[in-house]
């Protein structure tokens, strides 16, 4: 038996052990579990040694296109961008006052990574999108 995938996400360990099945490799899907620290909850492996290479040539091209696929919008980057700043504003706000009900620092440390999260979020969806732009410029 070989591992030729993981993910933290279960959905996406099933397609690939689907694809990998159509494709005539027989494939199992092991660790059905979700990780609190996002460590991987499911891999894919498969039964006969020998298609190793071929199975990882599959994975590799599905997960190029699934990849090329996504484009990046720059409304949704600006959109992720402002949310942020305005979540990480009322963290600080929420620790200063106190505009919520609750523990004052936890509140507002939730609100900052929340914030932050959103923010970087945005900055990757910029530059998806800013990629797209100059593929198709050439």
């Amino acid at each position: 038996m070989r591992n030729v995938f993981q993910s933290v996400n279960y959905i996406e360990s099933e397609i690939v052990s689907n694809m990998l099945a159509a494709n005539g490799i027989e494939a199992m899907v092991n660790r059905h579990s979700v990780s609190r620290t996002g460590a991987v909850c499911s891999e894919v492996w498969i039964h006969d040694d020998g298609a190793g290479e071929r199975a990882n040539k599959l994975v590799r091209s599905f997960l190029a296109r699934q990849a090329s696929t996504y484009r990046g919008n720059r409304g949704i980057a600006f959109a992720l961008n402002i949310l942020g700043v305005l979540s990480v504003l009322t963290g600080i706000f929420q620790l200063a006052v106190g505009l919520f009900d609750g523990d004052r620092v936890a509140t507002a440390a939730t609100f900052i990574t929340i914030g932050v999260f959103l923010y970087s979020q945005g900055n990757a969806e910029r530059r998806a999108s800013k990629h797209h732009t100059a593929e198709l410029r050439g």
